[in-house]
Formats: structure tokens, C-alpha cells, sequence
């Protein structure tokens, strides 16, 4: 029995770094290393997913949700089911105390960790909402998991070679400046406001999270993964829904010069 229990870890350790180094290496790495050549030859990363090759961004309505949500459904899914993988695995695979004890602190160190952690992910917030719904599932703290959250996005390498090429490397140097002080700073900022009462909460919810890990672990991997999935994908494809049906009204100048706009650079440096 206790060698049953000492083993499930180190297998559900395996397990999860080979779903993320595979995972990543098929759905982010590789397809982004091909792309930087493309990027530098062509100074250019491709068409908008949000217009095309439109010059005006569609009527509000069902068909344009519809269009869009096609489009970027094919754009992301890959990245969505890697996700929500991780996200599920994170809660069955990795011991509970790991993450509690790596993320769950309210110092600076817990967000530098969520933030160094985020930087080989390269996700989109969108997919890299899962695995941060199962850091907090976790008990990671709530400055950890926002830097990990957005220093997917905004400290992606291959955005800021990709900027570099596309836009100039002064303006990779400005996102890169920026999006340190916004994952840092934001991770720091939102941890001030924990109280000890409710970090000492979230150490005992912790410390109550793995003595109740029993069982199989892949059982409950799966368990986990189809509850995600229930409750997120019907959320996302609202949402996606939505943004494609007010495309008119939330972007009324985009064209598919988006990428040389000057305005459109510093927003850039931001998102």
C-alpha cells in the first residue's frame, strides 16, 4: 500500500511533464519556430484571425458569430484540449502540497515563480485559463496564478521575435519592459491584498486537498478533465460567439492592414 502510494506521484510527475514537453513542442514550440522564419523573410505574421482579408469588420449577427467562431475554433483547439490536459492534470498528476508550496506563498516569490513558470507555455489567456483554474484549484495564490495567467501571453518569447521582425525590435523591447512590470507588478499588487487570515486558509484547504488524493490517480485525472470540459467549453464558445457577432462594434476601423497600422503597435505591446 505504501509503495502504491509513493509511486503514484512519481508516475503522475511523468506523465504530466511528457503531456507538457510534447503538448507544447507539437502545439506552440515547433509550429512557432516555423513561423519566425516566415516572419523574418516576409516581415509579416499572416492575415488577421479577426478580419481576413475583409476591409471592414461584418455586420453584427449569427453568421458572422458563427464565421468567427469557425475560424477560431480551427485556430485554437489544438492549444484548448493541451489546456485543459494540463489544467486537469495539474490538479491529479502533481502532488497538491507542490503546488501549494511553489505558488501558494504570498511574497514576491510565489509570483516570480508563476511568472518564470508561464514563460515556455506561449498560450493565449484563453487556453492557458484551464491550467490556471487548476493552480487555484491547488491552492496557489492569487498574485502566482495571475502572473502564470498572463505571462503566457505577454512574456511569450516567440510574440516578441515575432514583434522584433514584424514591427522592429524596439517595440519588442517596449512590450518586454511593459509586460514585466504588468505580470510582475500585477502579481505583486493583487498578493498585498491577501490577508494572513486568508493565506492560512488556503494552507489548511491544502494541507485537506492531498490527504484526501486517494485512489487512482489517472481515474481521477479523467474525472477531473470531464468536468473541466463540461463546465469551460460551453463558456468559451459563448464568448467566442459573442466577439464574432460584435466584431463591428468593437473593432469599427480594423482592416487587413491591421498589422501596419502604427496605431495598432502600442496596443500590441500590451495584449
Amino acid at each position: 500500500m505504501n509503495t502504491t502510494r509513493q509511486t503514484q506521484p512519481v508516475s503522475g510527475w511523468l506523465v504530466f511533464l511528457l503531456i507538457a514537453v510534447v503538448g507544447l513542442f507539437y502545439v506552440k514550440w515547433f509550429p512557432y519556430y516555423n513561423r519566425a522564419f516566415t516572419a523574418a523573410s516576409t516581415h509579416s505574421t499572416g492575415k488577421s484571425i479577426l478580419m481576413g482579408t475583409a476591409a471592414s469588420p461584418p455586420e453584427p449577427s449569427f453568421a458572422a458569430a458563427l464565421d468567427y467562431a469557425s475560424a477560431y475554433g480551427k485556430a485554437i483547439w489544438q492549444a484548448m484540449v493541451l489546456g485543459l490536459l494540463l489544467g486537469s492534470a495539474v490538479q491529479a498528476l502533481i502532488p497538491a502540497h507542490w503546488v501549494a508550496r511553489v505558488l501558494g506563498r504570498t511574497n514576491f516569490g510565489a509570483v516570480a515563480a508563476g511568472g518564470l513558470l508561464a514563460i515556455p507555455g506561449m498560450m493565449c489567456t484563453c487556453c492557458a485559463a484551464p491550467v490556471v483554474v487548476g493552480l487555484r484549484a491547488r491552492e496557489a495564490s492569487p498574485g502566482g496564478a495571475i502572473a502564470f495567467w498572463l505571462g503566457n501571453s505577454v512574456l511569450n518569447p516567440a510574440t516578441l521575435v515575432f514583434m522584433g521582425f514584424v514591427l522592429g525590435w524596439n517595440w519588442s523591447a517596449l512590450r518586454l519592459i511593459l509586460g514585466l512590470l504588468m505580470v510582475f507588478g500585477l502579481g505583486y499588487a493583487v498578493n498585498r491584498f491577501t490577508t494572513q487570515e486568508d493565506a492560512r486558509t488556503a494552507a489548511g484547504l491544502a494541507e485537506r486537498v492531498a490527504s484526501r488524493q486517494t485512489g487512482n490517480v489517472f481515474v481521477r485525472w479523467l474525472e477531473i478533465l470531464a468536468r473541466m470540459a463540461v463546465r469551460l467549453i460551453p463558456e468559451y464558445l459563448v464568448l467566442i460567439l459573442l466577439l464574432g457577432a460584435a466584431r463591428a462594434w468593437l473593432f469599427p476601423h480594423i482592416g487587413p492592414d491591421i498589422a501596419g497600422s502604427s496605431r495598432w503597435r502600442l496596443r500590441a505591446c500590451c495584449s
